[in-house]
């Protein structure tokens, strides 16, 4: 289980990290929506996607051996 807590909590940083800088450089290129989703929200996804594998990586590390 640790493994697998592990392994969510680096992908699922990544990928917030990528929707959260996807999100901010449509802002900065002044599109309003992205693929018919509102910026904002896409912003929002991805920093509930980064707590989350925070949160994995917490409990990842919190399981002994």
């Amino acid at each position: 289980m640790k493994k697998c807590l592990d392994k969510l909590g680096t992908i699922g940083g990544y990928v917030g990290a990528i929707i959260c800088v996807v999100a901010v450089f449509g802002r900065f290129y002044s599109l309003v929506t992205i693929q018919g989703y509102n910026a904002k929200s896409i912003l929002i996804c991805g920093i509930g996607i980064g707590v989350f594998a925070c949160w994995a990586k917490l409990q990842a590390a919190s399981i002994k051996d």
